[in-house]
């Protein structure tokens, strides 16, 4: 049997977790470039995010992938694709990675003008030559699948060492303990909070006293400074909500311009006012995690807010 043979007939792992890593998959291992074994395994394309935040949120070793390289080709082509032949190629590189800008770190020839910066600029210690990386093929003969490679999925750099996390002895008590950045779900929390109106020192005041109440910081999150939420709420003051002077075309546009977080929308009518439900993706998440199954309250405002009224599903 051949390479591409044994690759098409490996079966398609769709983990029932909405999140998944490399510990959830059976891996199989095929013979690759230059008698390597590779490391394979098959799952929905559509998961690929899914897999990318599963091995991100590694308990033993935090962080984010970045996509380090892609290439896309045309589905039309004037000639009979090969078997082997690919629509995406993405290579996913631990975001600790693959430069080493630590002392006596090697930087790639391409970014040898790399100048240290005085201030960090909010993102101190990622780059400490981490070369854990995996590659997604989305590939012609099977389009809605996608095959994951992946060879090296230790973090350490290229002596061998663990170059970040809690097994990297010089990383503790440094930032590169944690994950590089927030994460998603925490982030979409405090836009959550800014939207409903709460103030940035309140919320960086409940969140000092939650890191201090755990015995100090455990992640990323915990990590945060009053910078960041302030440019949070810069962000959210500076985007525009008054689209037009017709408040029924402005409704319109906004909607259609947050498409992602609008779950209802129904217009003016002769027999009542528009109906709007908005729902972020922090929201949705803790709803799923919460409310599925269980008892969703409706609680309901009248007169506290310039829309007078106000409902809030909990």
């Amino acid at each position: 049997m051949t390479r591409w043979d044994e690759i098409l007939s490996l079966p398609v792992q769709n983990p029932s977790t909405m999140e998944f890593a490399a510990c959830d998959l059976v891996w199989s291992k095929i013979e690759g470039h230059c008698d390597n074994m590779d490391r394979l395994a098959l799952i929905p394309f559509p998961r690929v995010d899914d897999f990318v935040r599963g091995e991100a949120n590694n308990k033993d070793c935090p962080t984010r992938f970045h996509v380090e390289a892609r290439r896309t080709r045309s589905t039309k082509v004037p000639y009979k694709p090969k078997v082997d032949g690919i629509l995406q190629y993405i290579l996913y590189w631990c975001s600790f990675g693959p430069d080493d800008h630590r002392k006596g770190g090697v930087v790639r020839p391409s970014r040898a003008s790399y100048v240290p910066k005085k201030s960090s600029a909010g993102r101190p210690s990622t780059k400490r030559g981490c070369t854990c990386h995996f590659i997604v093929k989305r590939l012609i003969a099977k389009p809605s699948v996608a095959l994951i490679i992946y060879n090296q999925d230790k973090h350490v750099d290229k002596k061998g060492l663990p170059c970040h996390g809690p097994q990297d002895k010089h990383a503790v008590g440094t930032r590169a303990m944690y994950a590089p950045f927030i994460s998603e779900e925490f982030r979409q929390r405090v836009i959550s909070l800014l939207h409903v109106g709460i103030p940035v020192e309140t919320i960086m005041q409940r969140h000092n006293e939650s890191v201090e109440k755990q015995g100090g910081p455990s992640n990323a999150n915990d990590l945060i400074t009053h910078r960041h939420v302030r440019t949070q709420e810069r962000n959210i003051r500076r985007s525009r909500y008054e689209l037009d002077d017709d408040d029924d075309v402005s409704l319109d546009l906004w909607v259609e311009r947050n498409k992602n977080i609008v779950f209802f929308h129904e217009e003016f009518s002769d027999t009542g006012p528009f109906l709007l439900g908005i729902q972020t993706e922090w929201q949705l998440q803790q709803m799923i995690q919460f409310g599925n199954g269980r008892l969703v309250a409706l609680d309901s405002r009248f007169g506290t807010h310039k829309l007078k009224d106000l409902s809030s599903v909990l």
